[in-house]
């Protein structure tokens, strides 16, 4: 039961400790790297603060076990002794405190608690600059939202799909959208067979846009020419369908780009530091890593010498 238990809840889904301890010993941000690179740099150093906040708590969780069971055989007690792991752990404390306060803490207990791939954010709160800039570009979401539907309402589109700026929802236009001047609309939405979509979504090439299907394209903003528009700012028009901005969306979105880039750097500067703060505790990681992989060893021998009757 023990070792079966600890190689279930433990040894199985800790991280590789050595090298986590090497990758926090050399992670340096360069200050002429570009933005991409920058964020990948910030996704990755959280990522490691992340593992090493998993591997320090499935050491506690392996170190209970073995002190709550009734009959820890004398290799896995000697190896308590050996490293001395009530001590590193409380060393480790602040680690765990200084990831807590820099991680989104939903993000992170996915990650203590899930397998597989996930996002990992900063924790707005966790700087007053990130607080501050968060509360705007939570504002702006807003108003992108508004003028999403609102140029819906006014343009003869049926549904508003959001995917991209916190929202992802299917949105109908009612007809009272449209206005008591826009009856001509509402008549003519009644008579389509089909509705006609209107999609809000970001990419890193175009930003933020509005992308319809080729026939719903023409029934939006007309079938004029590819960079001519009375009423939107065409990005582009083909076979598969049309992307654009209205001219109240394209200031909107010019702004948030803004403040996303700002965000980022603010971003940045906290996990460096929090990255500088864990880098000392890289050798009690990479001590909590040799426990566990000595553990494994030995879990793994006992279950072997039980399954096939390896005793003397």
């Amino acid at each position: 039961g023990l070792c079966e238990a600890l190689r279930a809840q433990v040894l199985a889904k800790a991280p590789d400790g050595e090298r986590l301890a090497l990758a926090l010993q050399t992670t340096r941000f360069d200050p002429d790297a570009t933005e991409a690179r920058t964020v990948r740099l910030v996704r990755n150093s959280l990522a490691l603060l992340v593992d090493a906040y998993k591997l320090v708590q499935f050491t506690k969780r392996g170190e209970a076990l073995l002190r709550e069971a009734t009959a820890t055989p004398a290799p896995l007690q000697s190896l308590l002794q050996e490293f001395d792991i009530a001590r590193k752990l409380q060393a480790c404390a602040p680690l765990l405190e200084q990831i807590e306060t820099v991680v989104d803490a939903d993000r992170l207990n996915r990650g203590y608690s899930k397998q597989g791939s996930y996002q990992i954010h900063v924790h707005p709160g966790s700087d007053r600059a990130l607080s501050s800039l968060h509360e705007e570009m939570v504002q702006l979401n807003e108003r992108i939202w508004a003028e999403s539907l609102a140029f819906a309402a006014s343009h003869n589109a049926d549904l508003v799909r959001f995917s991209c700026h916190g929202r992802y929802e299917e949105v109908s236009i009612a007809a009272s959208d449209a206005g008591p001047s826009k009856a001509t609309v509402v008549e003519s939405r009644k008579r389509r067979r089909k509705a006609v979509v209107l999609n809000l979504e970001r990419n890193r090439v175009h930003s933020t846009f509005f992308r319809t299907s080729k026939a719903d394209g023409e029934t939006v903003v007309g079938p004029r020419g590819p960079k001519q528009s009375a009423n939107a700012n065409i990005i582009s028009r083909d076979k598969v369908g049309l992307r654009f901005r209205s001219p109240a969306l394209e200031q909107l979105v010019s702004d948030f780009d803004k403040l996303v880039h700002k965000y980022r750097l603010a971003e940045r500067a906290v996990v460096e530091a929090a990255l500088n703060a864990a880098r000392p505790h890289a050798d009690a990681v990479r001590d909590l890593a040799l426990f566990l992989a000595k553990l494994d060893a030995l879990a793994g021998f006992a279950v072997a010498a039980g399954a096939y009757d390896y005793c003397r």
